[in-house]
Parts: C-alpha cells; sequence; structure tokens
C-alpha cells in the first residue's frame, strides 16, 4: 500500500508539472495595433513609367510583427502615381501622393511619394565680347577639367574661346569649319567638333587644327549634339527625336522620339549630364531620363538662344544670340525643391 501511494504521489506530481508548463508556455494572440510602410517617404528625380516597391508590416504595441496580415494598397492622387496589390509604385507625372495600405483588420499606413521637380540657379556666369553676330553665334560650352571651352560659329572659320574656372576669357583660336558643337571626351582627353552638314571632326583647340573622324555620322544639319560623361555615346536631337551614337564608330545605336522642344534653333539644342538628357523651347527645360522618360521640367530665367544648352563643370549652360557688346553664358546649378 506504501509503494501504491507513492506512485499515486509522483503521477500527480508529472501531472501538475505538465499543467504548470503548459500554463507557462500559453500566450494570447499577437495582434495588431499599427501599420507601418518601408519606405515612410519617397522623394525621387524617376521618370514617368518607373517604379518603386513599398512594404507593410502590421505592428503589436510592443513594435512586433504580426505575420500572416494582409493588405490592400491605394494612391490618393493616381494622376501622380498608382499602385499595385503588391505594394508596387509607378510614376505617372510629376508631384505628390499618399500611399496607403490597409490591413484585413481595418490599420491603416501611409507613405508619402513625392517626384522630385528641380530648379535653375544661376551659379556663376562667362563673358565675352561681341562686335557682330555674324560667325559669332554661341553654340556650346564645355569642360576638360581645368578650363572652360565655348565655340562660337555662323560661318567659317568659328572661334573656340577658353576660360578660367572664374570666366575669365583667356584666348581663342581659330578653326576652318562652322561648328555646331563642341565636346571634350573624357574617354580620350581630345576635342570634338560638329559642323553644319553631317561631319564630326576631332580638333587641337589650342592650334584650330581639324581632322575628320567620321564623315556623315549625323541625320541633320543644324543638329547641335551632347556627349555623355564617359565620353562613349553621343546624342544628336532634332525637332524631338534623339539619335543615340557610338562614340567610338560613329554607327547609330538607337532612337528615340517624343522630346519636348520649341522652335528653332532650340529643336537642336541638347545637354547630357551622364544620368539625364535635356531639351528645350529656349526658356522651359525638360529633363529625361536614358530611356527618354519625361522626369520634370523647370525654366532658365536668362539665356534663350536654342543652340546653346550645354552641360560642363556640373552645371546647366545656356546663352543669349546678342548682335553686339557682351556676350553672356550663364552656368546653373539644378537645384532639387
Amino acid at each position: 500500500m506504501a509503494g501504491h501511494a507513492r506512485i499515486e504521489k509522483i503521477s500527480l506530481a508529472l501531472t501538475a508539472g505538465l499543467l504548470a508548463v503548459a500554463c507557462t508556455t500559453h500566450s494570447e494572440p499577437e495582434v495588431p495595433a499599427s501599420v507601418a510602410l518601408t519606405p515612410g517617404s519617397i522623394d525621387t528625380l524617376i521618370g514617368a513609367g518607373d517604379t518603386v516597391r513599398l512594404s507593410a508590416a502590421a505592428l503589436t504595441s510592443g513594435g512586433k510583427t504580426v505575420r500572416g496580415v494582409s493588405f490592400t494598397w491605394t494612391s490618393n492622387n493616381p494622376g501622380v502615381a498608382v499602385v499595385d496589390a503588391n505594394g508596387l509604385v509607378t510614376a505617372v507625372s510629376n508631384g505628390t501622393a499618399t500611399i496607403t495600405a490597409q490591413s484585413d483588420g481595418g490599420l491603416l499606413g501611409h507613405a508619402t511619394f513625392k517626384s522630385a521637380t528641380l530648379s535653375a540657379t544661376l551659379q556663376t556666369s562667362l563673358n565675352y565680347a561681341v562686335s557682330s553676330n555674324i560667325g559669332n553665334h554661341p553654340m556650346a560650352l564645355t569642360w576638360n577639367g581645368s578650363f572652360y571651352y565655348g565655340i562660337w560659329d555662323g560661318t567659317s572659320p568659328g572661334q573656340i574661346k577658353r576660360f578660367d574656372v572664374n570666366g575669365i576669357l583667356l584666348d581663342s583660336t581659330s578653326v576652318n569649319l562652322d561648328p555646331r558643337d563642341l565636346e571634350y571626351s573624357t574617354a580620350d582627353g581630345k576635342f570634338y567638333v560638329k559642323i553644319y552638314g553631317q561631319d564630326w571632326y576631332r580638333v587641337d583647340v589650342s592650334t584650330g587644327a581639324a581632322t575628320l573622324v567620321f564623315p556623315g555620322m549625323f541625320a541633320n544639319s543644324q543638329s547641335s549634339p551632347a556627349m555623355s560623361a564617359d565620353g562613349l555615346t553621343v546624342y544628336e536631337h532634332e525637332s524631338g527625336t534623339i539619335r543615340v551614337l557610338s562614340a567610338v564608330t560613329g554607327q547609330m545605336l538607337r532612337q528615340m522620339t517624343g522630346f519636348a522642344t520649341g522652335v528653332y534653333p532650340s529643336t537642336e539644342g541638347l545637354a547630357a549630364d551622364g544620368s539625364h538628357l535635356f531639351t528645350w523651347d529656349g526658356s522651359i527645360v525638360y529633363m529625361y531620363d536614358l530611356q527618354g522618360r519625361l522626369i520634370t521640367q523647370f525654366t532658365v530665367p536668362s539665356g534663350n538662344f536654342g543652340f546653346s544648352l550645354s552641360y560642363a563643370k556640373g552645371l546647366l549652360w545656356t546663352s543669349t544670340d546678342v548682335s553686339s557688346g557682351t556676350g553672356t553664358w550663364y552656368g546653373y546649378r539644378l537645384v532639387r525643391q
């Protein structure tokens, strides 16, 4: 009997222990208290059609993630951005939109989407004397790491003018060409000129000596191209169409259409900063990504000569075609708003 009593006591103790373990391991269900979106805000320069991914998480009051919660996504401004059922946001146009994720329990989380805009702030200027605009139209400006070089045309010979970093005119060199563009290539450290016509020349800016590189490279006589930051690509603009050309072979790689522009000669103007292309109407500048998607537009207050649109030393440049007196290149820093 004593042995049987001990067995019953052991059995009761084990049962109590198991009940105690069960009681200590049992927890209340995790209850969502809020919804958080990642990232919580998007402020970026992206083109229409580009996408950004958002993720949503349901959180307890202690900040722990609750699994198995589903969400419904909406945008309060689908004219700016739309969102799909998985939180993929697609930019539609410039502006601001609030993206909301609603949990299946009715909790809301929000993220702000802003397609950033730019303003052009005058940073510096380069002045030059003009006695006549015959053969003295400001066509393009470039930078070789030490100096600014501008090119002027209207007839042959054209003029290449060199400025120091402070905008002081240092010297001028004649080149026996009727130029429409001057580019410095970071790929080989050489300068290149596109003429009135279809040809591409390499030019010695100290002597004016010119060597034909690619005859017939360009499609349009008046176009004033732009070169990529790495010196490997040349972009030619004509009336809203941009041809993408290899600077190595002179061959066309592809063509893009639908770029905004104005009347001649802004139909020829083009600038490139390495990640973006710029066209304009002589006042409003249109900024695109390299796939041709419009990102934003802004106004430059001075300089309206259509050919002159250039990008050099981190600045966007424009100039005014004056008949006499003092001509000016205006260098703008692009500032996000």
